[in-house]
């Protein structure tokens, strides 16, 4: 399955698998699962193996990834990924739809500028910290005039 990303995002956290309203549920399932960065890379980023106990009331398995994949696709952009389900059973005519879990914006170095107007921006932290540390007023004016709305 390959897939393409919409929007830029720093981290990938996880996933969740929609399963429809034909899958078995009198079995247990094993699924290995593989991670991409994009349709070319033979080397995956993650690899994992789900366990998937049926019957199950949501019909969705949700996997947290020990460790967020960084960069997911910030610095590639909109770019196409790919995700390999293997299965002993033929598992892809059971997948609904499959949700990436990521984190669109890490904010972790910035500070939020709250605006009159109920928007915000995000400036890096150490660019605020050197415009008070060096009483860069035209700066200090552009972030009061930010922070009006003006």
């Amino acid at each position: 399955m390959v897939f393409d990303t919409i929007s830029d995002y720093d981290d990938m956290t996880g996933f969740i698998i929609h399963f429809n309203d034909h899958i078995p549920n009198n079995q247990r399932l094993s699924l290995n699962v593989k991670i991409y960065s994009s349709i070319e890379a033979s080397n995956p980023l993650r690899d994992c193996r789900l366990a998937l106990n049926l019957p199950f009331k949501y019909r969705k398995l949700r996997y947290n990834l020990p460790e967020s994949i960084r960069n997911f696709s910030f610095t590639r952009g909109r770019t196409a990924f790919k995700i390999e389900i293997d299965s002993p059973v033929s598992i892809d005519k059971y997948i609904e739809k499959i949700q990436i879990l990521a984190v669109k914006v890490n904010l972790s170095d910035y500070t939020v500028v709250h605006r009159k107007d109920n928007n915000f921006t995000a400036i890096r932290t150490d660019f605020i910290r050197e415009i008070t540390f060096k009483n860069l007023s035209p700066w200090k004016k552009y972030l009061e005039n930010l922070a009006n709305g003006t």
